[in-house]
């Protein structure tokens, strides 16, 4: 989940490049993304995103701009903790936060609101 609007932005443009070669221009109107909105109970997260948190995490000096490995272990962890998620800086924007919320707890703790075409959000 992204903080905000424009780390969606951000991590929508990633994510059509990473998955399809291209930029947002270039797909189809129906493969453009909506945005849904959620919200999230307020529950205890790991801390990736204060300096505390990321030293805690051995995070290295280059966070969030780091490979995938060393996230999905602190996830993988973290799960096995029975955590409900991980609250993180956003790769894309290093300044916002984005919210892992594990699988077993996203119903519990989200509830979508609603959803906007891409037009409207981006």
């Amino acid at each position: 989940m992204n903080a905000t609007v424009d780390v969606a932005r951000a991590n929508a443009r990633r994510h059509a490049r990473a998955s399809f070669g291209v930029e947002l221009e270039d797909l189809a109107d129906s493969r453009l993304p909506d945005l849904q909105w959620y919200d999230v109970v307020a529950a205890k997260h790991v801390d990736a995103v204060s300096a505390r948190g990321i030293r805690m995490l051995e995070l290295p000096a280059d966070y969030p701009r780091i490979p995938h490995a060393p996230c999905r272990q602190i996830a993988e962890r973290a799960y096995a903790q029975n955590e409900h998620g991980i609250a993180a800086l956003s790769a894309e924007r290093a300044t916002d936060e984005e919210l892992v919320v594990f699988d077993r707890d996203v119903l519990v703790l989200t509830a979508k609101r609603e959803r906007d075409p891409f037009a409207k959000w981006f």
